[in-house]
């Protein structure tokens, strides 16, 4: 692969169990693909990323990646054309069964989710692997995505020649795995040592089935020759690769809006009609046709049409307990637009046909081939017929749906806010709406507990955001801060359901989406709060929820049109990084200088401690920076460059940076040392610092406001091994000036001692006046 170029980066840790992961995202030259590497070396400790990515889209993007951290000990990745989720390589497991072969009639024997999610692998709570009467164990694994691997840790260990199958479902049947590897194998035993049962991707073939009421992406695992009943599991772990972000059923049965019994064709029936108020709620009263709906043998000219809100994936009927048994079957239809088409992959577990209570599901079609349509007066609706072929006698009391799985389409940021995923400037739909994820949930777009909001100001696209913690004496809040190229909102609020969007400002929004960062900063004593850094169309903004700054008076040269030596080159002006060092309280801005500038080719950094900024000349132009931490929790800052490489920022151990020595250069002010008409000159400096161990500064001057410094120099040591302070004393000849600048040059570190100048005093003497 061609040298990928670094464009941003996070790192993803989790504790369930411990990993640590640090993911980048780049391209090559031409822009032509995004991936994501995964480099799991220890901070800050160097080494390799993966040598194949994790991720890629090479369809084009339409913005380089942005990464958040989501809930459920996930990371979440939006690069305009995919909106993508990863759990690492050992993700939860949200269910583990133990039943039958995929009888419909049949319920599971055990569930065991709750076991196989302990912390401990010793546990003795576990997962006992018990034998179907056919010898076999059947193991039913839910994941909230399609996935590549599931991990067993082993609890008792299988002792006798037994294998394994893992099979999962297409959307009509039960189909074997490519490419199993049984990790758990060992001396032809299967379950026998912890490992991984590795397979090829499903990610673009599994689909949702339910299984024991829950719409999961199931795995069936079979295994034979077991001799007992003795076999255990003390932990299980999922691994998904990184793929799109999926919607999943919240739990929640949905109402339905209308039902009428119809012709099979669609057309009004004489009679019966609309029984909507019958199975509107659990309430039947044997004999009281007004609580219940009949199915009875001339159900099979007619059909049940039942509308709801939302596209389905299965229907719950409930029957009265004294229902007959009796030999139908049920056939589930949509509406296509001109007819009504049966569903595909559906499973009965009302079977015979209503003889049991229970869901009828199927796959969900594809999105945009089901369409509303209206019946007897009333709304569109989304109807599903029900036709009926056999011998029925079935009280029906009730009705209720599980909802599709909502097409989430792609957005180009993603962000957490309030434990809650969300996603922002959506691709395909409105650029100035977000969704957002249920609490906890990085999967639950559906339901009363996550939001779609639709319109944010103008229609102008969403182009940055980021939560802000704060407390005061009112209490504490998370809100999230939303950026477009000329406006600042704020959303606030503590649910889905009292949320709040406020306008901050209508001129000073984020140009450059790259360059929000935020940072967190102690203001005041016990008073916490974080900012929100960006770069507006005139400078440099900080925002602490409450009222926004302009930060860079000190350079706005830089934002200055006419400066066209100096000022951000106008068609880059959106390609600005910012990212923040939590060691050192700063803001680094990145960005295009100079009109001639083709790439990003200056660094600035602006002091939180001391409300100022410089300039760092490195040998490279970083291209993105983050934090990382050590497992101890300390904190490091990486940068990303355009030859593929992550460095490590501010590493008081090496005086190299890429392989070129570093050259620290501190340039004072223009001062003149008497008044602006006294001309005078420089005998004596001395230079006070902190004692090092044998790295010396040379000390130039610079004369009357020059571009470059003066060519003699005087060179002084900081070396004295019995002081904690050293005089560096020289003695020099440096005028006549009216003003004097100095400029201290030191090249490298020397081990792990650092250079560090405490003050630069000296002597002069006046010559004459100056007029």
């Amino acid at each position: 692969m061609a040298t990928i170029k670094i464009k941003g980066g996070i790192h993803f840790t989790k504790t369930q169990p411990a990993e640590s992961h640090i993911l980048v995202t780049g391209s090559p030259a031409d822009d032509s693909a995004e991936y994501v590497f995964d480099n799991t070396t220890a901070v800050p400790n160097a080494g390799n990323f993966t040598a194949n990515s994790i991720f890629s889209d090479t369809s084009g993007n339409a913005s380089t990646g942005r990464f958040s951290i989501a809930p459920d000990e996930s990371v979440a990745y939006c690069n305009g054309v995919t909106s993508a989720v990863w759990s690492g390589v050992e993700a939860r497991c949200p269910a583990f069964l133990l039943g039958e072969d995929d009888a419909p009639t049949t319920d599971f024997s055990y569930n065991y989710t709750t076991e196989v999610n302990n912390k401990l692998t010793t546990s003795t709570n576990v997962a006992t692997l018990y034998r179907h009467s056919d010898d076999k164990v059947y193991i039913y694994i839910g994941s909230l995505r399609p996935l590549k691997g599931i991990k067993v840790y082993i609890g008792t260990a299988n002792a006798a020649a037994a294998t394994t199958a893992v099979n999962y479902w297409t959307g009509t049947a039960w189909s074997s795995v490519s490419s199993l590897v049984d990790g758990t194998m060992s001396d032809g035993k299967t379950f026998a040592v912890t490992g991984i049962l590795a397979f090829t991707s499903t990610a673009s073939t599994a689909k949702i089935r339910v299984l024991a009421n829950r719409a999961l992406y199931f795995y069936q695992i079979v295994i034979t020759g077991f001799t007992g009943d003795t076999i255990t599991v003390s932990r299980c772990t999922l691994d998904a690769p990184m793929q799109a972000i999926t919607d999943i059923w919240d739990g929640i049965p949905r109402r339905f809006v209308h039902a009428e019994v119809r012709l099979a064709d669609g057309s009004a029936q004489a009679g019966t009609g609309d029984i909507t108020s019958q199975l509107s709620s659990v309430n039947l009263v044997n004999g009281d046709t007004t609580t219940y709906y009949p199915i009875t043998n001339d159900m099979t000219s007619n059909g049940l049409f039942i509308g709801f809100l939302e596209r389905l994936q299965g229907i719950y009927f409930h029957l009265w307990a004294g229902s007959d048994a009796h030999t139908g079957t049920i056939t589930v239809s949509f509406w296509n637009g001109t007819s009504w088409t049966s569903v595909s992959g559906q499973v009965d577990k009302t079977t015979p046909g209503l003889s049991n209570s229970g869901w009828i599901t199927w796959t969900p079609s594809a999105s945009g081939t089901e369409h509303k349509r209206a019946l007897a007066g009333e709304g569109e609706l989304y109807y599903y017929r029900i036709t009926f072929s056999g011998t029925f006698s079935s009280l029906l009391d009730h009705v209720s749906g599980m909802p599709a799985p909502q097409d989430l389409g792609n957005y180009s940021i993603p962000a957490l806010w309030q434990n809650r995923l969300v996603l922002l400037g959506s691709i395909e739909a409105k650029q100035n709406s977000m969704r957002i994820s249920g609490y906890g949930t990085n999967c639950i777009f559906n339901g009363s507990d996550s939001l779609l909001i639709e319109n944010i100001g103008d229609d102008s696209p969403i182009v940055a955001a980021g939560t802000l913690f704060s407390r005061d004496t009112g209490g504490f809040y998370d809100t999230l801060v939303i950026c477009k190229n000329r406006e600042t909102w704020l959303l606030d609020g503590t649910t889905v359901t009292n949320y709040r969007l406020y306008k901050v400002s209508d001129r000073y929004g984020c140009v450059a989406p790259h360059s929000f960062a935020i940072m967190q900063l102690g203001v005041g004593q016990g008073v916490a709060k974080h900012i929100a850094i960006w770069q507006s169309a005139t400078g440099i903004i900080a925002f602490d929820g409450q009222a926004l700054i302009n930060i860079s008076a000190d350079i706005k040269n830089y934002f200055e049109k006419e400066n066209t030596s100096e000022a951000i080159t106008a068609a880059y002006i959106d390609d600005s990084v910012g990212f923040v060092d939590e060691r050192e309280q700063e803001y680094h801005w990145i960005f295009a200088s100079g009109s001639t500038a083709t790439a990003l080719n200056t660094e600035l950094v602006y002091s939180f401690a001391r409300g100022a900024w410089f300039k760092i000349d490195r040998t490279i132009v970083l291209q993105c920076g983050f934090s990382v931490y050590s497992t101890l929790g300390d904190a490091y800052t990486y940068g990303g460059t355009t030859t593929g490489y992550i460095e490590l920022l501010e590493n008081p151990s090496v005086d190299t940076f890429d392989g070129n020595v570093i050259t620290h250069t501190i340039t004072t002010r223009d001062i003149p040392m008497q008044n602006w008409n006294q001309q005078s000159v420089v005998r004596r400096l001395k230079l006070f610092t902190k004692a090092n161990s044998g790295v010396s500064a040379t000390i130039s001057h610079i004369a009357d406001g020059n571009t470059s410094a003066d060519s003699t120099t005087v060179t002084v040591s900081p070396t004295d091994a019995t002081k904690r302070v050293v005089q560096g004393k020289g003695s020099i000849n440096w005028g006549h000036n009216v003003f004097h600048g100095f400029q201290v040059v030191v090249a490298g570190n020397s081990g792990t001692t650092l250079f560090e100048p405490i003050a630069l005093t000296g002597y002069y003497q006046d010559v004459r006046m100056d007029y």
